[in-house]
């Protein structure tokens, strides 16, 4: 006969292993970590975009100036270039739909694009942001459909 212990004694051993002090902290550090990932991390990303869409609306005008400018120098159609200022849009969305209609927008899409492969590209919003010429469309009332001007409140009615 050997020494080796019987089955049921390994069994036995391997219960008492899971159930172990070590084995709870061990798993316990694992649940805190991935609370703390997924409360405290997603709420620090959610609260640096929440910045970058408030730097968009304070800084918007002076950029828009900025590009204003350009287009003008360089003899550019201004209705294609997008507006900084909308206030669900990030500055990353706006230069990446600039990058190739202006020079600086451009640089500092690259810059980004080093530091995050693609970030530009991913942060487009296409459904959000205005043109440069573009008219904000009217609200439609629910219960009607007819338009209303968000200007002067007036109905827009279908033709």
């Amino acid at each position: 006969m050997s020494n080796s212990p019987s089955l049921w004694a390994r069994a036995r051993m391997r219960v008492r292993s899971v159930f172990s002090i070590a084995f709870l902290k061990r798993a316990w550090r694992r649940v805190k970590a991935f609370l703390f990932h997924q409360v405290w991390c997603g709420y620090i990303f959610r609260a640096l975009i929440w910045i970058d869409q408030g730097v968009n609306v304070i800084v918007g005008p002076a950029l828009n100036f900025m590009l204003l400018l350009e287009a003008k120098i360089r003899h550019t159609n201004r209705s294609l270039i997008a507006k900084f200022g909308f206030p669900d849009e990030t500055l990353s969305s706006v230069f990446g739909k600039n990058k190739n209609l202006s020079l600086w927008c451009g640089w500092i899409a690259w810059g980004l694009d080093k530091i995050d492969r693609g970030h530009t590209d991913l942060a487009m919003e296409r459904d959000e942001g205005l043109f440069f010429g573009q008219r904000i469309d009217p609200k439609i009332d629910p219960k009607t459909g007819n338009g209303i001007d968000r200007n002067t409140g007036k109905t827009i009615r279908k033709s």
